[in-house]
């Protein structure tokens, strides 16, 4: 029996406890559970939280806006920002609101500025942790003058090296905003690449200078790879160089490799540019609340569980391609349990494509496969996650269902690609405007379809990570094909309709970018729960989407969880993490091609899913919703049959306490200063008695 806590970065002392003596609650008797179940308590300690720091330019505008909250359980504290450092700033005009705003200040070279975030009991006083300790937090802002820049130029023969593209410094092809010469187009098999020597660790805020013609060209997209790891970059066609920030990158002691080059190519490059930066911070908590008011306490709990270990760990999934005459096994499951011989994926994929109306038409059959998935929950403890690749409702480019477009006779518009635009004339925003049209109708039968399957999942007590109408910005499937406004529409029409009208209150809603990861798209934050990207690099397992986190986590940041909602192979969850790409959890693609468990080497996947980093399946809560509250049974008040662990080695400093019992007269608890810690990454008790603890 395990009981696991996060170590948080918002003070210098960790404090977990667990409670013991009698645990008590409004409940009646009969409610009472009687298995042996890990217990978490519903009250959580206050902390205080300050948003991740930055970097800024004299010259990119006037106002400069932090962000800070309280977690846990909150009754009426409030917060209280103050300056540490730096040039004393101007225009704020609320120290206790979340967002501290305030105006550029002039500094000379570049200049760092530390501030503050405290909590406050109701009476104004300083509230305390468990120890006695002030609670606060703070963070920290470079504000830089470009003169200080370090810029590497791509005509800097002793950093850059120009593979398969030529310097221009003039002429026709010479864009304005450069520095000196600039690249020519950077092509499919051209590269710059900077080789960069440090005499330490360091951290550093990377930009890169980028151009592109303003017309027969449009925004193209770059790779920026350091050290290896990739990141993505947007670039307008503005017809002018600009910085494009590429993030907070680690170069190490020695010799250190930029190259920019791939991705869209034709794009063109002046030089790249570093700022001094800290080391950048684990996203900020997120409130585990649920969209839906009314959602079910299992739900809930899922939420819980996700968001208190967002920014420390990555549980692991897997999709599945289900079929009906294999009795819908989890072959994708047990590959990855054959590679590892441990370890199995977290979270499992399904897919509800053949459900559609257009599809059961031409004789698909999903009946058994809820049940199915019902049956492997309760049988194996996943946690449940379902897309939709919902066809078209009606107008199939193949009507005759003879698996061919009707007009065209390509196969690639037969009715089994659908739900792609290509396979379908079907226009949402159309039907979306004809309420009391037939399409409007087909929307609604469709959904309502697939509500009856989610419903018994419901019934179940089972909770989804619902995931429909992903990919939407990319367009290639048709609910994206008519545009942003479109998609939000109906995903709205969606959520009423499943929670209002069906009352699925299981629902986790688990919204899901790809490509340019646009705003325009974004349903908004009432109707998401969850933010996903689906990203796929072949079965390369080293990279993180480190870019695409790092646009989501600031976008997101002390709201929603951001997760790898898709990915191509089993991903290097280590690598991710030492490039600060937390994602909350990841899921796998089936097996085909280069994607799934097939496409990477059992060993890869073994390694992969051994990282202690990674919440795989025999780590998740065991099997059922929260236990009611109720009495433990003559529980121990000393330490015996526990230990304590750090990094799941044991350690000193377990002991019995007063101060966190809520019944009872103790609490079991650990203290330990961190900082003499080697990279702790988690802390736990482990209670090893003989047949478990016994809560009926």
């Amino acid at each position: 029996m395990r009981y696991k806590t996060n170590i948080k970065p918002a003070g210098a002392m960790l404090v977990i406890a667990m409670l013991s003596g009698g645990i008590t609650g409004c409940v009646e008797e009969a409610k009472l559970n009687t298995e042996k179940v890990n217990y978490t308590p519903e009250e959580r300690p206050l902390a205080v939280i300050a948003g991740e720091g930055a970097q800024y330019s004299i010259e990119s505008g006037t106002s400069i806006s932090l962000t800070g909250r309280l977690v846990g359980t909150v009754t009426e504290q409030s917060i209280l920002w103050s300056q540490l450092s730096g040039t004393p700033v101007e225009g704020v005009s609320d120290w206790t609101a979340s967002d501290l705003t305030f105006n550029m200040p002039t500094i000379d070279g570049i200049e760092s500025f530390d501030f503050q975030i405290a909590a406050l009991e109701a009476d104004g006083s300083q509230a305390l942790d468990a120890d006695g300790e002030p609670l606060v937090a703070t963070t920290s802002i470079t504000v830089y003058d470009p003169a200080v820049l370090i810029t590497y130029e791509i005509e800097d023969t002793s950093v850059a090296e120009l593979v398969s593209v030529a310097a221009v410094s003039s002429g026709d092809n010479y864009l304005t905003g450069a520095v000196g010469s600039h690249t020519a187009d950077i092509v499919p098999g051209a590269s710059v690449k900077f080789t960069l020597n440090m005499e330490q660790d360091s951290f550093f805020s990377l930009l890169a200078r980028f151009g592109i013609p303003s017309s027969g060209y449009g925004s193209k997209n770059a790779i920026v790879t350091v050290n290896g790891v990739d990141s993505e970059i947007v670039i307008n066609a503005t017809g002018s160089f600009a910085n494009y920030p590429v993030g907070t990158i680690k170069l190490t002691a020695g010799e250190n490799i930029i190259e920019i080059g791939g991705g869209w190519n034709y794009y063109r490059l002046d030089s790249i540019l570093l700022i001094p930066a800290a080391e950048p911070p684990a996203p900020l908590a997120v409130p585990a609340t649920l969209v839906n008011p009314n959602a079910q306490a299992s739900a809930v709990s899922l939420m819980e569980f996700l968001a208190a270990n967002y920014g420390t760990a990555t549980l692991s999934g897997q999709t599945e391609y289900l079929l009906k005459d294999n009795n819908f096994a989890l072959t994708e499951f047990d590959k990855v349990v054959a590679a590892t011989a441990d370890e199995a994926p977290a979270i499992v994929g399904f897919d509800y494509i053949d459900i559609s109306a257009s599809r059961v038409a031409n004789g698909t059959d999903v009946n058994g496969l809820t049940e199915a998935m019902i049956a492997h929950h309760g049988e194996k403890n996943i946690m449940l996650s379902a897309l939709w690749h919902w066809n078209a409702p009606t107008q199939l480019l193949d009507a005759d269902g003879d698996g061919t477009g009707d007009v065209s006779g390509s196969d690639q518009e037969a009715w089994w690609y659908g739900f792609y635009t290509r396979g379908t004339t079907f226009d949402l925003a159309a039907a979306l405007a004809d309420k009391d049209g037939a399409e409007y109708a087909a929307l609604l039968t469709d959904i309502d379809t697939v509500s009856a399957e989610l419903k018994k999942f419901a019934d179940a007590d089972i909770p989804i990570l619902w995931r429909p109408l992903h990919e939407a910005e990319g367009a290639w499937f048709w609910w994206g094909a008519a545009g942003p406004d479109a998609l939000k529409e109906l995903w709205i029409l969606m959520y009423d309709r499943m929670t209002n009208t069906h009352g699925l209150n299981n629902l986790i809603w688990v919204y899901t970018h790809a490509g340019s990861l646009d705003e325009a798209w974004y349903p908004g934050d009432a109707y998401v729960d969850i933010v996903g990207y689906d990203g796929y690099d072949g079965n390369n397992a080293d990279n993180p989407f480190k870019s695409q986190y790092a646009t989501l986590k600031n976008r997101f940041n002390g709201k929603k969880l951001v997760a790898l909602t898709e990915t191509g192979t089993i991903p290097n969850v280590a690598l991710m993490h030492e490039q600060n790409s937390w994602w909350s959890f990841f899921i796998t693609w089936n097996s085909g091609d280069l994607y799934g468990p097939d496409g990477i080497d059992a060993a890869v996947i073994d390694t992969n899913y051994a990282f202690d980093g990674v919440i795989n399946l025999a780590d998740i809560p065991g099997g059922r919703s929260k236990v009611e509250a109720g009495v433990w049974e003559n529980f121990e008040v000393g330490t015996s049959n526990f230990e304590a662990q750090i990094n799941w080695a044991a350690t000193t400093g377990i002991a019995t306490s007063d101060k966190w019992s809520t019944s009872g007269s103790r609490a079991l608890t650990l203290a330990k200063d961190l900082s003499a810690e080697t990279d702790p990454t988690g802390a736990m008790f482990q209670v090893y008695p003989a047949g478990g603890i016994d809560v009926s």
